[in-house]
């Protein structure tokens, strides 16, 4: 990996930075650790957040910056998507498996999958190990939350609850919520600060109400080992639901989807399939998917559900 140049980009970035990071609770809480380490620096940055789907990306390049820094999301994979940025000082922190080496196309791209595709590190670990050597002040907690909400780790009930806390936020805040969010954790000297905030608890609680709501309607269609589940909720509860579900069901492939009037977002989750690839296959020609083996997301037309479906049948036969 190229560590030594991103210390090096973070040290020296300057005039208007934005930040942009993937909407869950490792991209929540890298977002928090660089933006901690460069309100050290009297630095205040634009901030982003979204799926990893060209929408959100045309709302970032809608922000003018001078220099633009990417976290936790799967760039390498949609190359495409950074081309407003072409040209401009670009830093790329990320954890997906490696499909386009972006250093090739001149960006700064930091993978621990570069160096071994198999190793399995949350981006919010990498950006607090790179920020430290930057000169960052404390924040080891921050890294320990998204490295527990993504898995990367086991934590404590605290730190669960606290990585639960920000897919609570994404539910019912959603994007706004999180960039709110990645602002005050960034200010934040310990845990505690945010599992016993009022604002906070507040959110969890409803979240976990919905949770549980889902959890009992699912029951009823979990005989098979792969599983096809429609969330209707009023919450962006999809792929939350998803990671909950399989801490239940570890040996279901489960496939949780919801639909609006224009699109379909789907989680799956397994351990019997490489799911990220498979997603990523599955969708060619009709939309985007794709992350890790065991863990992945797609973005389709509501029209195209079902081609994906039988598409990801035959992937699993």
């Amino acid at each position: 990996m190229r560590e030594n140049e991103a210390v090096k980009f973070l040290k020296n970035v300057s005039g208007k930075v934005g930040i942009f990071f993937h909407d869950d609770a490792d991209g929540v809480c890298s977002a928090a650790l660089v933006l901690r380490f460069l309100r050290q620096r009297k630095i205040k940055p634009v901030l982003g957040t979204g799926d990893i789907d060209e929408d959100a990306f045309k709302l970032f390049a809608q922000e003018p910056v001078d220099a633009a820094i990417f976290l936790d999301y799967a760039l390498s994979q949609y190359p495409e998507f950074l081309g407003p940025w072409k040209g401009k000082p670009v830093l790329i922190v990320d954890h997906h498996p490696v499909i386009n080496d972006l250093n090739k196309l001149g960006f700064l791209f930091i993978n621990p999958r570069l160096d071994n595709k198999n190793v399995y590190i949350s981006a919010s670990q990498i950006v607090q190990k790179i920020c430290k050597k930057a000169g960052l002040k404390g924040g080891e907690w921050i890294a320990h939350i998204g490295a527990v909400g993504d898995k990367a780790m086991k934590g404590s009930r605290d730190e669960e609850t606290a990585a639960a806390m920000m897919d609570a936020v994404k539910a019912i805040e959603h994007e706004a919520g999180l960039v709110n969010l990645a602002g005050v954790i960034a200010g934040m000297e310990k845990m505690e600060n945010l599992i016993y905030n009022t604002k906070y608890q507040k959110i969890y609680e409803k979240y976990k109400v919905e949770l549980e709501r889902q959890v009992e309607k699912f029951k009823a269609v979990e005989q098979s080992s792969i599983v096809w589940y429609e969330v209707k909720s009023n919450y962006s509860i999809t792929s939350s639901l998803a990671t909950h579900l399989f801490d239940i069901y570890p040996d279901k492939t489960l496939l949780i989807y919801s639909c609006d009037n224009h699109w379909c977002k789907v989680a799956g989750r397994s351990n019997r399939f490489d799911i990220g690839n498979l997603f990523r296959i599955a969708v060619a020609g009709i939309g985007k998917g794709g992350g890790h083996p065991v863990a992945a997301g797609a973005k389709i037309p509501a029209n195209k559900l079902e081609t994906f479906r039988k598409n990801l049948t035959k992937l699993m036969k």
